[in-house]
């Protein structure tokens, strides 16, 4: 059985090795989405058990005792109210994170489509794509939360400084990678 895994491997590796550097990268890019979406789909399973133990009485309520007790698998179900006045729509938070990476970080940093967070503070979540001319889109090196009541962006020149790191380090790979 062993060696019919490793040969199929092989024969994975072998298709891979013959597409263009280009398609690698989007092969691994896919995978990559896939896998996340794995560890979530997880996350969500131990999250569902946690909060079952919860009701149950068999987990405390201080967050050691919840992770401690989260099972491998399970099914998730979490109720949750939360209310803000949304004044600021995912298109205007994009429009002030594109607005501010073209002007104030680089002008081949752009906004990607916003996403809803719910956490300390509600908020639009902003991917920061890097572009390049020659490649067109290379990939996300940070995000901008933005306040969807206030529209005020959270940013630190923390965060600037690692999104420049992110966006220099993929660039030069992109760039490598086009020379090989």
């Amino acid at each position: 059985m062993e060696q019919i895994k490793t040969s199929l491997f092989q024969q994975a590796l072998d298709v891979v090795e013959k597409l263009p550097p280009e398609d690698q990268e989007t092969l691994v890019g896919l995978i990559q989405h896939r896998l996340v979406e794995w560890r979530r789909a997880e996350i969500a399973r131990n999250a569902a058990a946690t909060l079952q133990a919860v009701r149950e009485g068999r987990a405390g309520y201080d967050m050691v005792s919840l992770v401690e007790s989260l099972p491998k698998t399970g099914r998730l179900e979490v109720d949750i109210k939360v209310a803000a006045d949304i004044n600021v729509s995912a298109y205007a938070a994009r429009q002030k994170v594109n607005d501010f990476v073209l002007s104030d970080v680089s002008y081949m940093l752009h906004a990607g489509d916003s996403m809803l967070v719910v956490g300390e503070r509600i908020c639009w979540r902003v991917p920061v794509i890097l572009s390049l001319t020659s490649r067109g889109d290379v990939g996300e090196v940070g995000a901008i939360d933005v306040d969807v009541e206030t529209g005020q962006m959270h940013v630190t020149p923390q965060l600037i400084a690692e999104i420049n790191a992110r966006a220099e380090n993929l660039a030069s790979s992109a760039a490598s990678a086009a020379t090989k």
